[in-house]
């Protein structure tokens, strides 16, 4: 009998590591699973980052362009009622984009094209500026537009802010949660 005992105990020894090593496998492989998924996760939320970036330039672009039709508009237009937005901008200066940028300048140069005849109508009605002026109005279209792109950028900080935040909280909440685990 002990004979017996010895070779079940070995199989069941062998059954046992086997066992153990398939449940490692297993487990090797759940962890490479969550590394990529992670990884494909961390990707994901760059171009994320990345098209909204895009979605406010695009924003600010298209009130940029009314905001110029509108000052441009005014002097000749009393009927408009006055607005309380900030004054427009001539250009959006984002260096890390400039690639986006001039996707952006070839899809407008159709709109801008098609107004163009209406803003130089418009123009030659509101009179000639002296080289003064023309140079105090660039100056002023560079300093809104350094402005403006500073309030995108705040606006992209806030919202990586507020999504820290969410994690920082749900990391609390697990850090609780284990330490009370650990606790019992």
């Amino acid at each position: 009998k002990t004979k017996d005992d010895a070779i079940e105990m070995k199989e069941e020894g062998w059954i046992e590591a086997y066992t153990k090593g398939a449940i490692y496998r297993q487990m090797q492989e759940y962890s490479r699973k969550a590394a990529t998924a992670e990884s494909r996760l961390e990707e994901l939320h760059k171009r994320c980052v990345h098209h909204d970036d895009h979605l406010r330039i695009i924003d600010g672009w298209w009130r940029q362009l009314l905001e110029e039709l509108e000052v441009v508009a005014e002097p000749t237009l009393s009927g408009n009622a006055p607005t309380t937005d900030p004054p427009y901008l001539s250009a959006i200066g984002f260096k890390d984009l400039s690639e986006f940028q001039s996707h952006l300048s070839d899809k407008g140069k159709t709109i801008k094209t098609k107004a163009e005849s209406l803003l130089s109508r418009i123009a030659s009605q509101r009179g000639s500026l002296s080289p003064d002026a023309a140079s105090l109005e660039a100056k002023v279209n560079n300093l809104l537009a350094a402005q403006k792109e500073y309030m995108l950028k705040l606006d992209r900080l806030n919202t990586e802010k507020d999504q820290l935040s969410e994690q920082l909280n749900t990391a609390t909440l697990r850090y609780f949660k284990a330490e009370k685990k650990l606790d019992r």
